[in-house]
């Protein structure tokens, strides 16, 4: 795997993350020293390493990858210069999860921390008022035509960077995990995918070659709800 199929896979599963924290909406606010960056410019914590559009549920959204020279410390400075209505951060030991409201504008981040020798890279997530109601609205369509979806299937989100063509979807469904695995394994062959890796190190994970392209699908055990979740990562080209 090049270093840019790497990069586009950290990056998705970091937006994964930036946009669940929406939904943890936590409210601890930390305030302690360090140099304060600008939520507008992400550029202004550290080296950007990367930077692109992606659309999440249909709403454009610019991505910024950044080597956060001040580390957490100047993430933690800058939130707690604004005020609580403003935005929040919270850090843990190897993830941090922020989000901010300013000016017409919703900012989320997450910053990752593999180890305390590791320099932390922050992923920003920046999206107008309007775009981002786009995202939050309903009726979100799955993109995948060569990828199948159990009948019933809700989509909860969806994300798509065409400079990686890469998409990332999350899925639910009634279906038991069991039941799911099955239909999986099934409709994938009939949409002319191959299953590669059968021996996966995680269970439930399965990765499937058509022609060039790639599709990992990950299904999680049912929540308290009855539900069962899959996560499809689609990569177009990724096999040479």
């Amino acid at each position: 795997m090049t270093r840019r199929k790497r990069l586009g896979i950290m990056i998705l599963t970091a937006l994964a993350l930036a946009f669940s924290a929406v939904v943890l909406q936590a409210r601890v606010f930390l305030r302690e020293g360090g140099v304060c960056g600008d939520l507008s410019n992400p550029g202004s914590f550290g080296a950007q390493l990367y930077k692109t559009i992606m659309q999440i549920n249909g709403g454009r959204a610019d991505v910024s990858v950044v080597a956060c020279e001040g580390g957490r410390a100047s993430v933690r400075a800058t939130f707690a210069a604004l005020n609580p209505v403003e935005g929040h951060y919270v850090a843990g030991e190897s993830l941090g999860f922020g989000i901010a409201k300013l000016a017409g504008e919703t900012v989320r981040l997450v910053t990752l921390a593999p180890n305390p020798e590791s320099p932390v890279i922050m992923v920003v997530v920046s999206q107008t008022d309007a775009e981002a109601r786009v995202t939050k609205s309903a009726g979100v369509r799955h993109p995948l035509d060569d990828v199948p979806t159990p009948p019933g299937a809700r989509i909860v989100s969806v994300m798509r960077n065409a400079d990686t063509r890469t998409t990332l979807e999350r899925v639910s469904s009634r279906m038991t995990r069991e039941g799911m695995s099955r239909y999986y394994e099934g409709a994938m062959v009939q949409k002319g995918w191959s299953r590669t890796f059968r021996t996966a190190a995680r269970p439930g994970l399965s990765v499937y070659v058509k022609g060039a392209d790639l599709c990992c699908v990950r299904i999680g055990d049912a929540d308290s709800s009855g539900e069962s979740s899959v996560t499809l990562l689609h990569k177009a080209g990724a096999v040479n």
